[in-house]
């Protein structure tokens, strides 16, 4: 008897746990990702472009003017001695970078914002878990202490003694059962929520579009392929597999890609563990975006850095 409760017990534990689904095995080649090409270390050697810097270079329509402009810092003179076409074309290879960077801002405003007010949820929601687990706690102990006063009375008195018996046995198992209910019963808290979409629509709703994409490099660059992977899949769709490598997102899941990013408003229930895998995707995701802002200090740097006289 005592091992089919144990058995049962077990059984309940590892369901609640894995949530009744099976989890997607993570494909290992998206687990740890880089989203600018690799460097090329002979190339830099020989003065060229870093390949992330190259990139950008092409994508804001600036390489021709770039390549002009460390050549004229090689030769050792000065910028002011330069004839005032390169130094007008100087001054919009800046802009350009300057206006990609103000976007980079923009978009990691954004993503702030949405991960402090999913830290705002999963602090509600902890509370609620924190409540819920000293409310059980406390009603444990309570009933502990008054089935053990009502049968210890009732041995004093001498009387009924199947009675006291059956009054102990109901306080042992419900300290049994209780402890059991308390870890497993904040998986059974959730918030309603009727929240817009956040940020990782960019990613996952195959179709989202921003109003601007036509003058977005941000946009431009996350739709295009990774230079040297010898792959033609977009940023984009490589952050979605490392997602789902990394926390189990499925894109072909849509119930799970709407709690995610949000994009049915209609009122649904998320609890502490689809919070908390937001607000991890949603740092991921930022990191990402941060790499292109490195990308474009390199671009910035080779523009503005190089030494006159270098070789």
């Amino acid at each position: 008897m005592k091992n089919k409760t144990f058995i049962c017990l077990a059984l309940i534990g590892y369901v609640f746990s894995h949530g009744g689904a099976a989890e997607a095995k993570p494909s290992k080649e998206y687990i740890d990702i880089q989203i600018t090409p690799a460097r090329n270390l002979q190339a830099e050697a020989n003065n060229e472009l870093r390949a992330d810097a190259a990139e950008l270079a092409d994508l804001l329509n600036i390489r021709p003017v770039v390549e002009m402009l460390r050549t004229q810092q090689r030769s050792g003179k000065d910028m002011a001695d330069a004839p005032k076409a390169l130094q007008s074309a100087r001054l919009m290879c800046l802009w350009r970078m300057f206006v990609a960077s103000e976007e980079v801002r923009k978009v990691v405003a954004q993503i702030n914002f949405d991960i402090a007010v999913n830290n705002v949820h999963l602090e509600t929601l902890n509370n609620r878990k924190r409540l819920t687990n000293n409310l059980i706690n406390t009603f444990n102990f309570t009933q502990n202490g008054v089935l053990g006063i009502v049968k210890n009375s009732l041995a004093i008195a001498a009387v009924y003694p199947i009675f006291r018996q059956e009054i102990a046995m109901t306080s042992f198992g419900m300290s049994g059962c209780l402890p059991v209910i308390n870890m497993y019963a904040p998986n059974l808290i959730y918030r309603k929520t009727t929240d817009g979409a956040n940020m990782l629509s960019h990613v996952t709703d195959p179709g989202f579009k921003p109003e601007y994409a036509n003058q977005s490099y941000l946009w431009k660059y996350f739709n295009s392929p990774i230079p040297g992977k010898g792959s033609n899949e977009p940023r984009r769709e490589i952050i979605l597999k490392h997602w789902e490598a990394l926390k189990g997102l499925s894109a072909n899941n849509e119930k799970q890609r709407d709690l995610m990013d949000g994009t049915n408003e209609k009122t649904r229930l998320e609890g502490i563990k689809t919070v908390s895998q937001r607000i991890e995707i949603l740092h991921d995701f930022k990191t990402h975006i941060e790499e292109f802002d490195g990308a474009l200090f390199e671009l910035h740097q080779a523009v503005t850095n190089v030494q006159a006289g270098e070789k």
